[in-house]
């Protein structure tokens, strides 16, 4: 069975990585306005050829596609990071770290474990049972 630390560790990885593909995607989103925009003004003010305005039409719809899917993951993964960002959400975090600390302290102390005889001497606990 996968130990319990395993899980608890991999939701708080799986929270940091909502808030860095959210930071990801907002940048992007960004950046492929900007980009849109220089692929306008070059189709507007840039005297060129019909070959070379239809690879920049292709570019411009291109960078409007990538453009759509980071704004759709920045609008899914709005509430979780907005959420994770408040008082109540720092505080789930720390103490889910602090659980995961406590859960990966007692899954250590049950591992070899021993026992040691408090009456018996080690050679006789080691031994034979007596009679």
């Amino acid at each position: 069975m996968e130990e319990l630390s395993n899980k608890i560790s991999g939701f708080l990885q799986l929270l940091d990585q909502a808030q860095k593909s959210y930071n990801y995607s907002t940048d992007e989103v960004h950046r492929m306005e900007l980009l849109s925009t220089d692929l306008i003004h070059k189709i507007e003010l840039r005297a060129c050829s019909y070959h070379s305005r239809a690879k920049v039409a292709t570019a411009l719809r291109d960078c409007r596609n990538l453009r759509r899917q980071h704004k759709d993951n920045t609008i899914i993964l709005e509430p979780l990071v907005s959420f994770l960002q408040t008082e109540k959400g720092k505080l789930l975090i720390s103490q889910l770290q602090q659980t995961l600390g406590a859960v990966r302290k007692a899954e250590r102390s049950t591992q070899d474990r021993q026992y040691h005889p408090r009456v018996l001497s080690t050679e006789e606990y080691e031994g034979a049972v007596p009679s």
